[in-house]
């Protein structure tokens, strides 16, 4: 989606560039796992009137969704440890001890770092292709500042905190 919008902009203005396509989808594919990682962090009880919680607490693992953080739980941990999430997939309702047991693996299982080495990798090439092929311009730091968003949200933050 990002790469038609970028891809779709500059048709508009006239300057068809493709290369703004391969940055929207970097910055799309590290928008995506950023949610599907969010996904794990666990609601903040003393959130004030002007925050919202997340939108889709824990809905890959209810829904049984095969994202990223769930493949390499299932690939990296011990039988024992993939037992433990497949008796928390499917679950309508997962509780503090689910998480609690979830946290626990993301980081013991390494799991934790490959996924934040992996949005880090989308915001660095998406980065490289943006500065190393555009001038310096309003939109291309317009663009630059939208690749914040991939490592730097406060759910990545919490997940970070917990380990």
């Amino acid at each position: 989606v990002y790469g038609h919008c970028l891809q779709s902009g500059s048709s508009l203005a006239g300057i068809e560039d493709p290369r703004l396509y391969e940055i929207g989808c970097l910055q799309g594919m590290g928008g995506q796992a950023s949610n599907d990682f969010g996904d794990f962090a666990m609601p903040d009880e003393g959130l004030t009137v002007m925050e919202k919680p997340y939108k889709d607490q824990f809905s890959d693992l209810k829904q049984g969704k095969l994202t990223l953080p769930v493949y390499l739980l299932m690939t990296k941990g011990s039988p024992e440890d993939r037992k433990l999430i497949e008796n928390i997939i499917g679950k309508e309702e997962i509780d503090k001890e689910d998480f609690e047991v979830v946290n626990h693996l993301l980081h013991e299982t390494g799991t934790f770092s490959d996924c934040y080495n992996y949005l880090k990798s989308k915001k660095r090439n998406a980065r490289e292709k943006l500065y190393g092929g555009f001038d310096r311009s309003l939109a291309r730091d317009m663009l630059a500042e939208m690749q914040v968003m991939i490592v730097s949200n406060k759910f990545i933050k919490r997940l970070r905190e917990s380990s």
